[in-house]
């Protein structure tokens, strides 16, 4: 996903004016990710479930991972919208991954000393 990501990332370079647009994707494709974690997540206990929580975690995992690196990626094409990153309930299942506060810090402004 992550080597996607990067020929999309390039490949918009070279078109003008169209990278703002499709940072917009690439974010959303980050909310798609990171709702199928949780989903993942919840599968195993839901009742008649075939998932057993090994499978469930497994996926859920690699969701997350493939969430964090769009949403890394959507922040390199120029994504800024820090309050939304913050609010936004499509990616409650990041909140407290390192890699998403790291995100949030780099988008807040400087302290005031």
């Amino acid at each position: 996903m992550a080597d996607r990501l990067q020929l999309i990332s390039t490949q918009l370079g070279k078109l003008p004016g169209q990278r703002e647009r499709f940072r917009g994707y690439v974010y959303d494709a980050a909310c798609c990710f990171a709702l199928c974690s949780q989903q993942a997540s919840d599968s195993a206990a839901q009742p008649n479930s075939t998932t057993t929580a090994d499978e469930a975690k497994k996926a859920a995992d690699q969701y997350r991972e493939q969430a964090l690196a769009a949403l890394e990626k959507a922040v390199a094409m120029g994504y800024d919208d820090l309050e939304h990153l913050k609010t936004d309930s499509d990616l409650t299942s990041l909140h407290q991954e390192p890699r998403f506060k790291e995100l949030l810090n780099r988008l807040s402004p400087p302290k005031a000393k």
